[in-house]
């Protein structure tokens, strides 16, 4: 990942300083611009930036865009503006200290399951009218329109959603992220480190136990159990038909392959008798099925006239919503025949058509471009990374795409519970689930690395905050107001 924010990332920083892995602070500035329909058609580009936002985690004063120098009225403009996000935003922050304390359901009424609409709309009818008798204070809409305009584009990119899906993202999970990233700065791996470094880091200690340790390019196809005089084990059926034998089972893939996984086990666990664990492998199928995707494109290119706004607009991370048009195309990637590209492919001299997300009324992404100074080495003075880009990329400027699938936040807490074994189970379990949807919140980075640590806490049978492997988790949670600040009572089921 190109970076992340400081109080939401705890586990990922300490075992990042447990590698000895240096991070480099970044206060990056931002721009939200849109595009309206036409630019999608493919005619000239049509760009309006309507706010810039200077960084540091809303401590700094944002700068105003080109066009609010226009005229007078311009300025005054996107002066009221200005103010009505800041009132919008302290707001925001007194919401999301009611939530990260547990009491936000209190003030709304459906607790963890208030979607982010139902949180925005509720806020808004108090802003717009906080007493009946009073006349409306124009605050409500005002805060609409920064839930709409500010709020979501940040996390349609931070989780790479599309608009509806961050509408109908629990409250709790974007509160949480908000909250816990206060005064907080976003890192950046630094003295020129990248993750492959920290790939090498991690397989280091598995590569000092010897051969046959760790295997690469064989496909399991199946899981099975067996009971035999020595115990219980599970078979895994490889490639060539070859079995193999192991006392516990790991899966850390995606929610589909998992579930297809476990569903070739369940029924040696009810032939052999093992109820138990097939009751929760059973329960563990089931709360997989909740877990939803959404496909990403990733391209690397040098193309500034696509996809940012005007020059003098431009910043660290550049936010585009689409304006739909309402003619119910699909947000489906266009169909390419872009070839799939790793760091150490050779550059086609025709890539053809670059994939990107047409907006439709129901599914629209934010465009999202990183502003990546490359090496002196590459040859680029500037590469661009854009997410979900919703308008084509000259493809003779494409450097590299690369497509994954990002889970969205579950809906229901219970989902969490069915994915690990109850603490101290009895007999063991025999199989676990980790990766960034079996941890509370958002799935990115930081659930890989919370979900890996309980697997191996309820593996071990250690208790809640062990040095895990020698790690420090402590490290990463900051200093002494830090830790104040993003301290509470009762967690949502992870570490913090």
């Amino acid at each position: 990942m190109r970076s992340f924010q400081g109080g939401y990332y705890p586990l990922l920083i300490a075992l990042y300083r447990h590698l000895g892995l240096s991070l480099q602070p970044e206060s990056y500035a931002f721009s939200f611009s849109s595009i309206v329909p036409r630019a999608i058609r493919g005619a000239a580009t049509a760009r309006d930036t309507y706010f810039i936002h200077s960084g540091a985690s809303g401590a700094s004063l944002p700068n105003v865009p080109t066009s609010a120098w226009s005229s007078p009225s311009a300025f005054a403009r996107a002066a009221l503006r200005f103010a009505s996000v800041a009132v919008s935003y302290f707001v925001l922050l007194v919401i999301s200290f009611f939530n990260w304390h547990g009491v936000l359901g209190l003030v709304h009424g459906k607790g963890s399951y208030a979607t982010f609409r139902d949180v925005v709309d509720s806020v808004a009818g108090t802003l717009e009218q906080p007493v009946r008798w009073l006349p409306r204070t124009g605050l409500g809409e005002s805060f609409k329109w920064f839930a709409a305009e500010i709020v979501l584009p940040l996390f349609s990119a931070v989780g790479t959603m599309t608009d509806v899906d961050v509408w109908n993202t629990p409250a709790v999970h974007l509160l949480d992220y908000i909250h816990a990233g206060v005064g907080t700065s976003h890192y950046t791996l630094g003295a020129g480190r990248s993750a492959r470094d920290v790939a090498q880091l991690l397989a280091e200690p598995v590569r000092k136990q010897g051969a046959d340790h760790i295997r690469l390019g064989t496909a399991i196809h199946a899981i099975r159990y067996r009971k035999t005089n020595t115990g219980r084990v599970l078979v895994l059926s490889l490639d060539g038909g070859d079995d193999l034998e192991v006392d516990r089972v790991v899966i850390a893939t995606p929610a589909s392959v998992a579930r297809a996984l476990l569903g070739t086990l369940e029924p040696s666990l009810k032939v052999q008798g093992e109820k138990a664990e097939a009751r929760r492998v059973a329960r563990m199928r089931s709360a997989l099925e909740d877990v939803t995707y959404r496909e990403t494109i990733v391209v690397t290119h040098t193309d500034r006239a696509s996809v940012l706004p005007e020059a003098s607009n431009v910043r660290d991370i550049n936010l585009f919503q689409a304006v739909v048009d309402g003619n119910g195309r699909s947000a489906a990637p266009s169909t390419d025949s872009t070839p799939l590209l790793t760091p150490t492919s050779k550059l086609p001299s025709q890539l053809g058509a670059t994939p990107f997300f047409e907006p439709a009324p129901d599914a629209v992404y934010t465009m999202a471009t990183h502003l990546v100074h490359a090496p002196q080495s590459s040859g680029y003075p500037l590469v661009l990374q854009t997410t979900n880009p919703v308008v084509p990329i000259d493809p003779d400027q494409v450097l590299g795409i690369a497509r994954l699938e990002r889970a969205l936040p579950l809906r229901s807490k219970e989902t969490l519970v069915g994915f690990h074994p109850p603490r101290g189970a009895d007999p063991a379990p025999l199989i676990y689930l980790a990766g960034s949807y079996a941890y509370p919140g958002i799935p990115l980075l930081e659930g890989c690395v919370g979900s890996a640590r309980r697997v191996v806490d309820d593996i071990c049978g250690l208790g809640s905050y062990p040095a895990t492997g020698g790690v420090d988790w402590e490290t990463g949670r900051g200093g002494l107001l830090g830790r104040v600040w993003r301290w509470r009572l009762v967690g949502r089921g992870g570490y913090n």
